[in-house]
C-alpha cells in the first residue's frame, strides 16, 4: 500500500463527523478535482485509512 492521501494525513479521523465522503472531498480539494474524479487507488487507500480508523 502506498503512503496515505495528504487528506488523511491533514484531517484527524477521531469522530463520526469525518465521514469517507469528507476524506475524499478534502483529498480532491488538494489535487484540485472532483471527489468522483479521484484516481481508484486513492479513493482505495481512503477507504481503508477510515475503516482503520473507524474502530
Amino acid at each position: 500500500m502506498e503512503p496515505l492521501p495528504r487528506a488523511s494525513l491533514r484531517t484527524r479521523v477521531r469522530t463520526e463527523s469525518a465521514c469517507i465522503n469528507r476524506l475524499m472531498a478534502l483529498e480532491g480539494a488538494i489535487r484540485g478535482v472532483k471527489k468522483n474524479q479521484l484516481p481508484d487507488d486513492i479513493k482505495a487507500d481512503l477507504k481503508d485509512f477510515y475503516q482503520l480508523k473507524k474502530k
